[in-house]
């Protein structure tokens, strides 16, 4: 079954429906989830504005999908490097590769939900030696809720690495930060020590909520999930639930709050499978995926209007 397409910011974008919730995607970019609307509002955003799809990946918007390692890596203190068990050491951008190959399609689902592959290619193996099938799938599950799924598939002989994740930017402006409320019901929390290595500091259980002004929150790690669910909520009553478990998957290791200045019109909350540069440490999250097995990361978003 084809998908059927909107013009968007000159491409042609599959588009979700379910009763008044709508989302929009690029499979030829990313695979990446360009925006998400419930009831007319915009949830997750896209930048107003020409977009240059040569690079994509600066545009703040959407909802950038994280594969086969989260975030940036050092080997020696230099950027965008990973060693391996063996001692090779190999070249990766950031966030991973994933977010700027092309997916297929896949023939399934109704037009509420849409399923994406990529396969390993030799371009991937130089930098990732991992045969795999990864898949994401989006599903507007009614209510208010969006799900996406992250499936990953060693298609080779040894065990598979990897951590991936999501990149959510929110459509929050500067001005309302001070309204928004996020919980925090985790075990503990992080920071990189430096920008010239991976290392994370780790710090005590994080408050208990805070609003998105905090400084405190930009590019923190929080680590441990206490339990599935936590929100965050405007003033007026506006919710977005964040839901790390809605079928029996693989556990969420991380929560990173993000914005890139205080005037970004954007925020981020961001569910990740690992630390950054867990592949060179130990308790960061680090998973395997045995020979012909697949694992699969589900999390779901709900808007409530006020």
């Amino acid at each position: 079954m084809s998908k059927p397409t909107v013009p968007f910011h000159g491409i042609d974008a599959i588009e979700l429906r379910r009763g008044a919730d709508r989302a929009r995607l690029a499979p030829q970019y990313g695979g990446l989830l360009l925006d998400w609307h419930v009831g007319g509002q915009e949830v997750v955003r896209w930048p107003a504005g020409p977009t240059d799809w040569e690079k994509v990946t600066k545009v703040r918007g959407g909802n950038p999908v994280l594969f086969p390692f989260i975030a940036r890596h050092f080997v020696d203190g230099v950027l965008g490097r990973w060693k391996d068990e063996k001692g090779v050491v190999r070249d990766l951008p950031m966030h991973g590769f994933a977010r700027k190959m092309a997916y297929q399609v896949l023939p399934e689902g109704g037009e509420d939900s849409v399923r994406l592959r990529i396969e390993s290619t030799p371009e991937t193996l130089e930098m990732y030696p991992f045969p795999f099938v990864f898949e994401v799938a989006y599903r507007l599950a009614g209510d208010g809720v969006l799900e996406v799924e992250l499936a990953t598939t060693n298609t080779g002989s040894a065990p598979l690495p990897y951590y991936a994740g999501h990149h959510f930017y929110l459509n929050i402006p500067h001005a309302e930060r001070p309204a928004w409320t996020l919980e925090f019901p985790f075990e503990k929390t992080g920071m990189r020590k430096s920008e010239e290595g991976g290392e994370v500091v780790f710090g005590p259980a994080p408050e208990a909520s805070s609003t998105l002004d905090n400084p405190a929150l930009i590019d923190r790690f929080q680590i441990g999930p206490k339990r599935n669910r936590f929100s965050l909520r405007h003033q007026d009553g506006r919710t977005i639930e964040f839901d790390l478990a809605p079928r029996e998957t693989v556990p969420w290791h991380t929560v990173t709050t993000w914005s890139e200045t205080p005037t970004s019109d954007f925020y981020c909350v961001e569910p990740w499978l690992g630390l950054p540069d867990a592949i060179h440490h130990e308790g960061y999250g680090l998973r395997h995926v045995a020979p012909g097995a697949t694992e699969r990361a589900v999390c779901a978003l709900r808007y409530r209007a006020a």
